[in-house]
Order: C-alpha cells, then structure tokens, then sequence
C-alpha cells in the first residue's frame, strides 16, 4: 500500500494516485501537479515584474517638457497639428531677448533664461502692441515681435 504522503490526489475521480503517474488510470486524463503550478505563478509573477520595470523605464526615458516661460508651450497650438505653424516657428525666450534687443527695448543678457528684465519689457511689448500683458511668451506675442522684427 503507498503511504497518502507520496499520492497525489486526482481532480477527475478523487482518488490518489502514485507520485509520478501523470494520467488518471480510472480516466485517462492528465493528473495536474502542484509543481506546475507553482511554475505557472511565478512565471506569471516575473511578467508582472519585467512589464513595470519596463514601462517605468520608459517613464524615466521620456523627453521632459521645457520650463514654462522659457519656450512657448504646446498647450497654444492645435493637437491635430504635428509640426510647430511658422507663425511662431522658432520663438522662444532667447529670440523674444534678441529681437526686443534689435528694438531696443531690452537691454540684459541674450541667454534664453526668463529674467525679471525680460518679463517687464515683455509686458511692456504687449501693451504696445495691443496684446494681453502678461509678460509671458505666447503665441501672439510670437507673431508681434515677428511682425516688428520684419519691419525694422
């Protein structure tokens, strides 16, 4: 007689069978080892594992933004559109210093960094031109200083 300690018990007719018998002899079907499953849910676990590591991989790869004020945001134009329109092609902080240098009405340094300086002359800009002074880059902005950089 074979001790129940080396039997395994069969899912289809509820007896224990021999350790090692991989059919049911009443049956025929496959016996289902613990074996297996333990397998089953550790690969399954190590596919969890592997797919966060991957997507926050993927997250820590991923293009940052540019500071607000530094570079106009994408938020001001269309998401249907998939290139930057040429109206404001190329504006950032370091064009709005320069081209409000060439006008004379900035006179800091040409970096690109946003500034006190030129965030008040921005403002300034604005008001002149009938825009919302805000003192921020946006895309009206980017289409009056091209305006006034094409007319002197």
């Amino acid at each position: 007689m074979i001790s129940k300690e080396s039997q395994i018990r069969c899912h289809h007719c509820s007896e224990g069978h021999p350790a090692g018998t991989q059919f049911c002899p009443n049956t025929g079907k496959p016996l289902k080892g613990k074996g297996k499953k333990i397998i089953l849910v550790f690969a399954m676990i190590l596919l969890i594992g592997v797919t966060i590591f991957s997507v926050y991989r993927h997250i820590e790869e991923t293009p940052k933004l540019p500071e607000t004020g530094n570079m106009l945001t994408m938020t001001s134009i269309s998401p249907a559109t998939t290139s930057i329109p040429e109206d404001i092609a190329g504006c950032n902080m370091e064009y709005a210093q320069k081209v409000l240098k060439k006008l004379s009405l900035y006179f800091g340094r040409t970096d690109g960094l946003p500034n006190p300086d030129i965030e008040n002359e921005l403002k300034n800009f604005q008001m002149s031109n009938s825009l919302n002074g805000t003192g921020k880059l946006d895309r009206e902005t980017c289409i009056a200083l091209k305006q006034a950089e094409r007319q002197k």
